[in-house]
């Protein structure tokens, strides 16, 4: 329960950290977005914009006005041809851009209105054009040198008032410039300080994981030199990360694995691999344990000694593999014969024993009688050949240790033998 405790706060702990290293950049990104698009790219477009459609045009009216000044007073001075339609293309060029600069100052409180001025100067001029054009016979000497001296002052203030207007819009267009480079150093600091949190989140996300990689690389190592120390019930809790916690489920596996093997294999020692019947080393084992109770409490017990009768003929006559068959037979003849108090054991190729716990001679007689009857009424059949064992057995009271009491049942297996085989021999 620690443990699963434990892993939930470092996974908490590691994704907090994340999150937190990918929060500044995302916040960043976010705020640096919107302020880039509403503080600095809106005010650049918008300078731009007002650059082109105000400063620039103001300034390309002034030039034309001064183009249009310069062919009316070499006409006017010296006489000769006047170019009337390259005039009048020039005039309609400066009314269409007067139009279009007071639409693009129509926003500002202050510029329309000099913008407005400046349209009708030059509109003053462009008419005293057309009055001399229109009757330059009628007009005396005084009267043109007062026209043109008219139309120079009205054509100037126009240029003026133009100029004006350009250096006006300029610093208008200059201070939200500054204001625009001012809101874009502000979000470079704003990255720059995200920038260093997260490098910041980023390390400490570092150092959490690899203090975690590193516990869990520990208890890898831990856990292994416990299993190889012989600790077959550890097992290893790795959560975090699931690279590390898969290898240790696979090492657990490989534990219950070697767990289940080890269990075999100690099987395979105290078990007699071609009957399954319990072996020598058993026997040793519960006669041992049989002795002490039988010392605690007095209760008789007794061993049968049994050998297959004419075993090695069987396995001349029809071959191992059938031999086999007629050991693994008996064995299941034998244990189902026997109570749930009586184990029966394979010391030998066709040797096997019985332990009888609390019986006595009579009770052990009659036990091994009932074996001798079940054996001989169980043909055995395998690879074609029907065999019909026989047992003899010799019956034998438990003595003070287990070589004596085989040495007593063996001895009367012998007798038993030597009287015809298929018998019961003991005292």
């Amino acid at each position: 329960m620690i443990e699963a405790l434990k892993s939930k706060s470092l996974r908490f702990w590691i994704t907090l950290s994340m999150a937190l290293s990918i929060l500044p950049l995302a916040v960043s990104a976010g705020v640096g977005y919107v302020v880039l698009d509403v503080c600095v790219i809106a005010p650049f477009h918008d300078v731009a914009q007002r650059q082109r459609d105000q400063v620039a045009r103001a300034q390309h009216i002034r030039l034309m006005i001064w183009d249009s000044l310069i062919p009316f007073d070499e006409f006017a001075s010296n006489g000769g041809v006047f170019d009337n339609e390259a005039y009048n293309r020039l005039r309609e060029q400066i009314e269409t851009d007067f139009s279009s600069l007071m639409m693009a100052v129509a926003d500002d409180p202050a510029t329309p209105k000099r913008v407005r001025t400046a349209w009708e100067r030059w509109r003053a001029s462009s008419s005293m054009v057309d009055t001399f054009l229109v009757a330059p016979d009628r007009l005396s000497r005084q009267e043109e040198a007062a026209l043109v001296r008219s139309f120079h002052v009205s054509t100037v203030e126009a240029i003026q008032n133009l100029r004006a207007i350009g250096d006006n819009l300029t610093q208008v267009i200059e201070g939200d410039y500054r204001e625009a480079t001012l809101c874009y150093r502000w979000v470079e600091w704003f990255a720059i300080a995200a920038g260093v949190m997260s490098l910041l989140a980023i390390a400490a996300s570092v150092r959490i994981i690899g203090h975690t990689i590193s516990n869990s690389v520990d208890r890898l190592v831990a856990g292994a030199t416990r299993f190889a120390g012989g600790d077959r019930d550890h097992r290893i809790e790795v959560e975090i990360p699931s690279e590390l916690r898969r290898v240790a489920v696979e090492f657990n596996k490989m534990i219950e694995r070697v767990h289940i093997s080890e269990e075999a294999l100690a099987d395979l020692a105290y078990r007699d691999s071609l009957t399954n019947l319990a072996n020598r080393r058993v026997l040793i084992e519960d006669f041992a344990e049989l002795d002490l109770r039988s010392g605690r409490s007095e209760r008789a017990a007794c061993l049968l000694a049994i050998d297959i009768d004419r075993f090695k003929a069987i396995n001349d006559c029809h071959g191992h593999s059938v031999g086999d068959a007629v050991l693994r037979a008996l064995a299941k003849t034998m244990t189902a014969s026997l109570g749930p108090a009586d184990e029966v054991y394979r010391t030998g190729g066709d040797e096997f024993v019985v332990l009888l716990r609390g019986a006595d001679l009579k009770a052990a007689a009659a036990t091994a009688e009932r074996l001798r009857l079940a054996v001989a009424s169980t043909p055995v059949t395998a690879d074609g050949a029907v065999i019909h064992p026989t047992i003899s057995i010799g019956v034998s009271p438990v003595l003070g240790d287990l070589k004596t009491t085989m040495d007593e049942a063996d001895a009367a297996l012998y007798r038993d033998k030597a009287d015809g085989r298929n018998r019961i021999g003991g005292n």
